[in-house]
């Protein structure tokens, strides 16, 4: 399975690669706005004396649950530009 591509395929490959990159960088802002604000939420709720400790343990679950989950879409998605980048490399050339 060596042919060649046409030059519409390239093309098309180039602007799905390139909508993947996006979205790939899109998620990454959108995790690290997330974290940081339930950072600082977990910080107030850590330093009030009268917050009760179910709350903080739930929230601190619910960010390590996230974590996760965000860490498996996110090793998908590299696995995809990787093929991606690889397939532009073999057939561009």
């Amino acid at each position: 399975m060596n042919e060649k591509l046409s030059v519409e395929q390239i093309n098309r490959l180039w602007q799905h690669r390139l909508h993947e990159d996006t979205m790939f960088n899109t998620r990454m802002n959108f995790f690290v706005v997330f974290e940081s604000i339930l950072i600082a939420v977990v910080g107030i709720l850590f330093t009030n004396l009268l917050s009760s400790k179910p709350i903080l343990i739930s929230i601190i679950v619910l960010g390590i649950i996230i974590t996760i989950i965000w860490t498996y879409i996110q090793g998908k998605q590299k696995f995809l530009l990787d093929f991606l980048k690889k397939k532009m490399r073999r057939d561009y050339t």
